[in-house]
């Protein structure tokens, strides 16, 4: 690996331990906005109206709101600490290891999961707020994320990619 390689990798490194700091102050922003905003997300488009703050809901709805929320954030802090751990590697020459295989794996399935798991989990989050009295009126919400479902492709894409120069690195290293 060149030097000027290292350095974008020591940067990279730099950048996401940046992102840990400021990690603490998004999580509460994005606390209080789940809490304080009005959580039915359709507005008039639909004729529903805006939907009163999770905080006025029951302690069921809470719960349903809660739960939403950790996962939502769960699925995308699995992905940053999975990105991290990769230019971490990258930053030590590791790049072309089955460990990096295994990473990008992780991270396409984590895409998967997203797309699937967050309509199914929304919708029928949504249904039980409605059935708990939370919400005004039940909508079914059937937009799949598409920024998802293309990582998700890609990193598929990838992973055939560098499974053939992990054969290639090992070719030449037995070449040698």
């Amino acid at each position: 690996m060149q030097q000027s390689e290292k350095v974008i990798f020591k940067r990279l490194d730099w950048i996401f331990w940046g992102l840990w700091l400021v990690a603490p102050f998004l999580l509460w922003q994005a606390i209080h906005l789940t809490w304080t905003m009005p959580y039915y997300p359709f507005g008039d488009e639909t004729g529903c109206g805006k939907g009163p703050a999770a905080a006025s809901f029951s302690i069921q709805g809470q719960l349903l709101v809660a739960l939403a929320f950790v996962m939502g954030i769960g699925f995308y802090a699995a992905l940053i600490i999975l990105m991290h751990r990769l230019v971490r590697r990258f930053m030590q020459g590791e790049m072309l290891i089955s460990a990096t295989l295994e990473t990008i794996n992780k991270m396409a399935w984590i895409f998967i999961a997203i797309a699937v798991v967050s309509i199914l989990h929304y919708n029928l989050n949504l249904y039980l707020l409605y059935r708990l009295g939370d919400l005004p009126k039940w909508q079914p919400f059937y937009t799949l994320d598409m920024l998802s479902i293309a990582m998700d492709l890609m990193l598929f894409g990838l992973r055939i990619l560098i499974q053939h120069a992990i054969a290639l690195q090992e070719d030449a290293d037995l070449t040698v």
